[in-house]
């Protein structure tokens, strides 16, 4: 690791992962200069805000909708998110969710918060008013069964519901850790017509902002309880509280309060609490110092929206190790080969992947290892692989330059 390396933060990031960083020899802080990463919870990065030495953007959490993804990636930063860290405070918050849903602590809370000395005796009258029911035997549509929604579907089994899960992109890891008690269904109209409980698990994307909308609500069943603990963006507020006004939505509980239902009777909005936990916060900020360091150290690419995976062991004859962060085109790996042969050098390792993004020409990323030999000179190879159709960025790992 070169001496200067700086890494620049946005928002209070938990201690134990800025130790981590500052053990291994880093300048962490929001005010450091030419930093080398940036490592983020909820701040909204805009472009302007990631300098020109930035090579990764690490957001310590898992949604990475507050960071410019589509500009970064042009320039050739990798964005990587930490999936799963956070996965059983939120869990535990929409199990909470659906107790206050089910049970209707929400306005038994508030009834009690506003009791006198002279009204403690109409407790036994206005108790049932909020009669609720239990959640053991009811029914739970998990909709995006990533880490977060896994937990959940599998929290619910425990808790003696009915779950059912719908994902049309569910990984290989997540799809072991799901119980097998949980029914997986193809149909998501079949999944929430049949829910007493909904819980929405899925990123924010172009294809689901708004996905619960007038027409999602209506194929629920009736006088179900809708949780959203993923991102507000992903349901239209109005047919929400339209859906509840006549009765077609039971509840609406969700992590992210907005101006059309503040005051609405049936909703139940958290502040964005669903990582604010000790816990959460310092796994998310740990397993972040961990990943930039190793994309630092190593060019270990992990977890990222927009670059593929790559890690390659170090050999002990290796040399000079470079990232190469490229379109996903035929020919462009063969003229990074060929640049390299060009000066005699020898490849000592290497390793490529690629990465499908939605509407775009996919990324690639190449690492590669050089044995250098006494005398071999790969000072102005960077710059050359750099000036290659289609690479977007170089990053230099060890002695290249």
């Amino acid at each position: 690791m070169a001496e200067a390396e700086s890494i620049q933060t946005f928002n209070v990031i938990d201690q134990a992962g800025l130790d981590l960083l500052v053990d291994a020899g880093y300048e962490v802080g929001s005010e450091v200069t030419d930093p080398t990463a940036i490592i983020l919870r909820s701040h909204a990065l805009q472009p302007d805000e990631v300098a020109e030495t930035v090579d990764v953007v690490v957001r310590a959490g898992a949604g990475v909708n507050n960071v410019p993804t589509d500009e970064l990636t042009t320039r050739g930063v990798v964005v990587e998110n930490t999936p799963g860290q956070n996965a059983l405070s939120v869990t535990e918050l929409v199990v909470a969710g659906m107790l206050v849903g089910a049970r209707n602590l929400d306005q038994a809370i508030r009834f009690s918060s506003d009791l006198t000395p002279d009204t403690l005796n109409t407790i036994e009258l206005a108790k049932k008013r909020f009669a609720g029911h239990e959640i053991h035997g009811q029914t739970l549509a998990v909709i995006g069964l990533g880490a977060i929604g896994v937990n959940v579907a599998n929290t619910g089994h425990a808790l003696g519901m009915n779950v059912l899960g719908h994902d049309r992109f569910i990984g290989n890891d997540n799809l072991h850790r799901l119980q097998p008690e949980v029914k997986r269904v193809k149909s998501l109209e079949t999944a929430i017509g049949m829910a007493d409980f909904v819980s929405i698990h899925v990123p924010l994307l172009e294809t689901t902002r708004d996905m619960v909308n007038a027409e999602m609500l209506t194929a629920m069943k009736r006088g179900a309880i809708l949780l959203n603990f993923a991102r507000g963006e992903l349901v239209v507020a109005s047919d929400i509280v339209d859906a509840l006004d006549d009765g077609r939505l039971g509840k609406y509980v969700t992590d992210f309060p907005s101006i059309e239902y503040l005051d609405h009777p049936d909703v139940v909005a958290t502040p964005h609490l669903g990582a604010s936990t000790e816990e959460a916060e310092r796994n998310c900020a740990t397993a972040a110092a961990k990943q930039v360091d190793e994309f630092i150290a190593n060019g270990t690419i992990a977890n990222s929206v927009n670059f593929p995976e790559v890690q390659l062991r170090r050999k002990p004859e290796s040399g000079a190790r470079a990232l190469v962060l490229h379109l996903d085109e035929a020919g462009i790996l063969h003229a990074i080969t060929g640049q390299i042969a060009a000066r005699g050098l020898n490849i000592a390792g290497i390793e490529n992947g690629s990465k499908k993004l939605e509407g775009k020409v996919g990324t690639a990323a190449t690492l590669v290892d050089l044995d250098q030999q006494p005398g071999q000179d790969v000072a102005d190879l960077t710059a050359h692989i750099a000036g290659l159709d289609g690479v977007m960025r170089v990053v230099s790992v060890g002695s290249v330059e």
